[in-house]
């Protein structure tokens, strides 16, 4: 066993190919994982249930598939966790976000993630930190409490992904599944200092039911890594068509290609406030220098704005109600099983939550169809900005990591550079492409104040392949792998 390896954060690529190559096995990379977070988690609250029993039946079977040959086993036993958020696993807890009444709910079957990336040869261990329905931009609930960011311990891993990005800059596992309603997956990635990625709307496919049409605003199952290698990796065994999902669309692409693509010529329009809104001036620093690297590889950097018709606070407002009206349904359904969230368990929730259903429920019609412009204006002022370059640069998010408060108490920022923004939202710039459908990922571009900053990139509908090409070509103009000593560094504490 090449314990070195073990003891490293490797990544997902260098475990394959040392599984690959016999030097290690995937019960070992198991035995290897499970005792580093067994070391490392108390301190960061990442993963809130770990199921060591299912974890190493997997990995028998991933080892019998390639003593078989089995050519599907492209993930050779990478271990990897994800959110609780809206996920199921047969057995497993699921609180839909840390809410103490549901904390009794089983799954049933497998979700998406668990289900594609075990059929790839992944090892699933457990599920990670999230918040109350995913409706706040703070990882933190009343069941489990906040989640730690690994650079700092006193502040928050952001938002309903903090968990999994949390987990992942830390190294517990290489790779984390992640769900993304709200900028989610990016605000985490840019806190904690790692690569979240967020596919077009319908590459990885999302099933949901009763309704099948849910799509006020677009979700995302995505995966969050610390190399944009392994986030190829995870989108070839996630991506693919789902029957079940009406927007789902066929794809044959092998995602690694994308890494030696060459970005030569490509234009990159740098929106530091993204068309209003507001954002820390030390956050725009260090984007403003980081930038810079495209052009080592020939892409062309240019000064950009972008421009919509309705404010940031208009826009954040029309998102706040449109998911609302989503979480209204889940309480429903929650009702029909003998838990009403409403009536009697009401102080789970946060209370930005009735205030947005509240808004929501008293719209009618009228105000339902304004919201759906908003979201329009939205989705045509990305695409004529996209009509002048081919991606979007600009931050993840306008705020850096808030300091952690107790077992759900955690405060959003509510003002940035003294202007008021909205505290679900109003800082999250990735929400943005939830309301429009175009892929976006967080990419670490540096330190603000010893806390990590994240660019945010934004490319063409079904452009996945070239953003995921400019990502790579960033990374490798700026790599980050050395942030992680860090959090390596960190002290270790008891829960």
């Amino acid at each position: 066993m090449n314990q070195e390896i073990l003891e490293s954060t490797a990544s997902a690529a260098e475990l394959i190919r040392l599984v690959r190559a016999k030097e290690i096995s995937p019960s070992e990379v198991l035995g290897q994982t499970i005792s580093r977070i067994e070391r490392r988690n108390p301190s960061l609250n990442a993963i809130i249930h770990l199921d060591a029993d299912a974890a190493l039946e997997t990995s028998r079977s991933v080892e019998a598939r390639l003593l078989a040959g089995d050519g599907t086993v492209r993930l050779g036993g990478v271990p990897t966790v994800t959110t609780e958020l809206f996920s199921s696993y047969p057995g497993w807890p699921n609180s839909l976000g840390g809410i103490p009444s549901v904390k009794h709910a089983k799954g049933a079957s497998r979700s998406l993630y668990p289900r594609r990336m075990e059929a790839s040869g992944a090892v699933l261990l457990g599920y990670t930190n999230s918040s109350p329905l995913g409706f706040t931009s703070v990882c933190d609930n009343r069941l489990f409490g906040p989640t730690a960011n690994p650079f700092d311990l006193a502040r928050n891993s952001g938002g309903a992904a903090g968990g999994s990005a949390a987990a992942v800059a830390d190294g517990l596992v290489p790779i984390a599944g992640a769900l993304d309603g709200g900028g989610w997956i990016r605000i985490s990635a840019a806190w904690c200092g790692v690569f979240g990625y967020q596919s077009s709307h319908g590459r990885v496919a999302r099933v949901t039911r009763p309704s099948a049409f849910e799509v006020s605003p677009f979700a995302y199952d995505g995966a969050i890594s610390r190399t944009v290698e392994d986030a190829a990796l995870a989108l070839n065994a996630l991506v693919g068509y789902e029957p079940d999902d009406p927007f789902s669309v066929p794809s044959d692409v092998d995602w690694t290609h994308a890494l030696i693509n060459p970005v030569r010529g490509c234009r990159i329009g740098f929106a530091p406030h993204l068309g209003g809104f507001p954002v820390a001036p030390e956050i725009v620093e260090v984007l403003t220098a980081s930038v810079a690297a495209f052009e080592t590889q020939g892409a062309h950097v240019v000064p950009f704005e972008i421009q919509f018709p309705h404010s940031a606070e208009e826009i954040s407002a029309a998102w706040r109600r449109m998911v609302s009206m989503r979480m209204a349904g889940a309480f429903n359904g929650l009702k029909k099983r003998g838990i009403d969230l409403c009536n009697d368990f009401r102080d789970e929730i946060p209370e930005e939550v009735w205030v947005s259903i509240d808004q929501a429920q008293s719209l009618g019609s009228a105000g339902m169809q304004r919201d759906q412009q908003i979201r329009t204006a939205v989705y045509d002022g990305i695409n004529r900005a996209l009509a002048e370059v081919d991606v979007i640069a600009c931050p993840a998010t306008g705020a850096l990591p808030v300091m952690n408060g107790v077992a759900g108490d955690t405060s959003a920022p509510s003002a940035i550079d003294g202007v008021a923004v909205d505290p679900v939202v109003g800082w999250c710039l990735g929400f943005l492409t939830n309301l429009s459908g175009h892929p976006s990922a967080s990419l670490p571009a540096g330190f603000a104040k010893g806390l990590p900053v994240g660019l945010q990139l934004i490319g063409q509908r079904h452009g996945d392949f070239e953003l995921l090409s400019l990502c790579a070509a960033f990374e490798a103009a700026r790599p980050w792998a050395a942030s992680y000593d860090r959090c390596a560094a960190r002290v270790l504490a008891s829960a």
